[in-house]
Formats: structure tokens, sequence, C-alpha cells
């Protein structure tokens, strides 16, 4: 990237182009905007801001803006019901995964750097009979490379998330470590909590 960074902007583009038109469903045809239910829905507008991080990597920050979708005092209402809780639990259980099968902390902190990053290996074929297995194992060890979060508290001086209070003590700026729940819960106020 740094000795290329039109080639970097080109590919951003191009992986850019693919998330807002293949997952979001938002394309631009002869100049007009089109959109179709996405992943998340239907949008009905986004917005994103493009930045560059210290080694030159680019990345987008969107906020995007779904049709049919309540207001903050009707969220409010509906968030008292059980029923709407219960589908907002179901959503989460089934997008949102904080718990890696056969994955344990002293593991994932042996092997963080021990192997190639998943995403410079070619994805599992969806069609291979043992496809369930592989992907877990590549779930696993995208944990292990780069998801799983260590405080560093045994060098608290040179860990790069812990920020030191003027009483000596130390806390994480990303606030583990995070509360564990045995399933999803969500409460009325819209706090929730993932398995």
């Amino acid at each position: 990237m740094v000795n290329n960074p039109f080639a970097a902007a080109q590919y951003f583009h191009i992986v850019m182009n693919a998330i807002t038109e293949h997952l979001m469903g938002v394309s631009i045809e002869k100049g007009r905007v089109k959109s179709k239910p996405g992943v998340l829905g239907l949008v009905r507008s986004y917005f994103g801001s493009v930045e560059s991080q210290g080694r030159g990597n680019l990345h987008c920050h969107l906020l995007i803006w779904l049709a049919n979708t309540p207001d903050n005092s009707e969220m409010a209402d509906l968030l008292k019901t059980s029923e709407f809780r219960e589908r907002l639990r179901e959503y989460i259980r089934r997008t949102i995964s904080a718990d890696v099968i056969g994955l344990s902390e002293e593991r994932a902190i042996a092997k963080k750097h021990a192997h190639p990053h998943p995403m410079f290996r070619r994805p599992p074929d969806p069609d291979d009979p043992h496809f369930a297995t592989i992907a877990l194992d590549y779930e696993r060890s995208h944990v292990e490379c780069s998801q799983f979060h260590d405080c560093g508290f045994a060098h608290p001086a040179r860990s790069p998330c812990l920020v030191r209070h003027r009483y000596g003590q130390y806390t994480c700026k990303r606030r583990a470590p995070w509360p564990l729940s045995d399933d999803v819960v969500v409460d009325e106020s819209g706090n929730y909590l993932v398995k």
C-alpha cells in the first residue's frame, strides 16, 4: 500500500462498491441511485467517510438509515413488549456471536500470532462435505489472530488499551472484560447481552 497508494485506493473502491451493492442493496445505474432490500433491509439513505490508518490502510465509517424502521419513541414503546424483545433476541442470536466453540483464553493468547491470518488463505468450499468443521476452524483461527482481546495487565505500561487514571489504577479503554451471559438477554431499555 505504501508503494502504490493509487492501487490501494482502487482496490478499496472496488470493495466498497461490492459492499454497497451486494450487501446493502444500493447501486448506481445511469446516474440514478437504486435500492433493493439487502442484508439489513431496505436502505433509505447512507453516509460514509473514508479515513486512512497510520500504515495507509483505508477504512470507511458508514451510517445507514433503513426504511420502515421505528423512531426513538416507537422503539421505546416496542421494547416494553415481550414479543418485540423476543424478536430482537432472535435477531441478535442469529447475527452476533461472542462465543467460539473450542476456544480457550490460554490457547488464543498462545496462538495469537502463531499462524497466518485466515484472510490470507483460500476460503473453504461450501460444497465440501466437511465444510462446517472447516468453517469453524477458520472462525476460531480468525478470533485467535485478531479478535481476541488481551489487555496485558501483566505489563500495563506497554499495553495500548490500558488507560491510567489519576489514582494509579488501570482500566481498559475498550471496557474489557465484558459481561458474560448464558443466553442473549434484552431488557426494556434496549440494553443487551450476547451469549
